[in-house]
């Protein structure tokens, strides 16, 4: 008997097999979905550095898929390989990546295409899918706790 369930051996896979198809069913147009978008980050006039110590010149991010919505951010896709098990590391990276953006979308989407996990940008914490609900002009807000935090983290 042959299984119509795809089989998924890595992330662009899981994206071109599942995802994608997915979204379309949703009624979302291609043109509000962007693959791999990149992004700089500039942090005044530092010199960022990774964990070797090697100064760079500037650093690109990669966002795996970014949806929107009437030209606002609806949500941040992160894939990961399915025989990877989804962490808080990969719950900070999606949630990095949205609030690098211009307009911080409402949520996070991290799957492995076993477990999907629908995450708040602003807080880091998973959103259980019964509780979503999305209203017009949908906008995220910062606690003032998380100001002080973003403060500490990056300014010192």
């Amino acid at each position: 008997m042959t299984s119509n369930v795809p089989i998924i051996a890595n992330e662009e896979e899981l994206k071109a097999k599942v995802l994608v198809p997915y979204l379309t069913r949703l009624g979302i147009p291609p043109d509000e979905v962007r693959f791999e978008q990149s992004f700089k980050v500039q942090l005044g006039r530092c010199t960022v550095r990774d964990d070797s110590g090697k100064n760079l010149g500037s650093s690109s991010p990669r966002l795996d898929i970014l949806v929107t919505r009437n030209g606002r951010s609806l949500f941040v896709v992160e894939l990961k390989a399915p025989q990877e098990s989804l962490t808080d590391t990969d719950v900070k990276q999606a949630a990095s990546y949205a609030r690098l953006l211009d307009e911080i979308p409402p949520f996070c989407l991290l799957s492995n295409g076993h477990d999907t996990w629908i995450i708040d940008p602003i807080t880091r914490k998973r959103i259980e899918p019964s509780t979503l609900a999305l209203e017009e002009g949908y906008q995220p807000s910062v606690t003032e706790d998380l100001r002080r935090e973003a403060l500490r983290d990056w300014i010192g």
